[in-house]
């Protein structure tokens, strides 16, 4: 990598992709520097360009903290995710009838539930709003201001699919609504689907949350969306359904 390719990325890619955001448009694509294609950062001019893009003022900060997400989304990442969520009622291991609505917890911005809506999916959003956003950088206008366990609570009769998407690092709170499911679904003999997007036992969530997961899913898919399924650069996002 040439030294004057990190300043394409930085003055024009990456502009062009913030430009994207700002508008509530999907990109098709993002920067190939930006994506991560490997688990290792071997050279020295990888690792200087990972260093400047997780710089707080950066353009490539703005993009996944707040205009875009955390996972690279794409037009084909939302359409593959939707046709995938479309086909779960027939691999679900519980006799309950199968609901329509899918529940997004920890949504953030929204972006991920306006890309699924554009392909037909009736999301339900929601995030305790705990950051600092203003209306112009929230890809929709009803997100619901609920932490984890509430928005279980109010919808837990209503879904049968949950979608978490990149949980803070350190939080608990996610991990205890998980082991609310399963206590929930136990008692009440039916199951959960949990999509899960991020990185796993990374910087997302709790060790205990995986550990959770790991002992109590009753079945977990990885699933690489046809290849859709990236990670910006010094990340290692994975996207599992679990069976709860």
């Amino acid at each position: 990598m040439k030294s004057d390719t990190f300043e394409n990325v930085f003055e024009e890619d990456l502009f062009n992709v913030m430009e994207k955001l700002i508008l509530h448009e999907i990109p098709d694509e993002y920067p190939s520097e930006m994506i991560r294609e490997t688990h290792t950062i071997g050279s020295k001019e990888e690792s200087l360009l990972y260093a400047s893009l997780y710089d707080e003022d950066n353009v490539f900060m703005n993009i996944i903290g707040r205009y875009g997400s955390w996972v690279p989304i794409t037009t084909k990442f939302c359409e593959n995710l939707a046709s995938l969520i479309k086909s779960l009622p027939d691999q679900r291991v519980s006799d309950v009838s199968p609901k329509p609505k899918i529940l997004e917890v920890g949504c953030g911005n929204g972006m991920l539930t306006y890309g699924l809506r554009k392909y037909g999916i009736d999301m339900i959003a929601t995030d305790d709003m705990s950051w600092e956003r203003n209306k112009k950088e929230l890809w929709i206008d009803d997100i619901e201001k609920l932490s984890y366990m509430e928005a279980f609570q109010k919808y837990k009769n209503d879904v049968n699919v949950i979608i978490m998407s990149y949980p803070p690092y350190g939080n608990l709170n996610c991990y205890k609504m998980v082991k609310e499911m399963y206590k929930y679904s136990s008692a009440c003999r039916e199951a959960y689907l949990l999509i899960y997007i991020g990185e796993v036992y990374g910087n997302c969530a709790s060790d205990e949350l995986f550990d959770f997961l790991e002992n109590n899913s009753l079945v977990d898919i990885p699933e690489s969306l046809n290849g859709e399924m990236k990670s910006y650069l010094g990340q290692n996002s994975e996207m599992i359904l679990y069976v709860i």
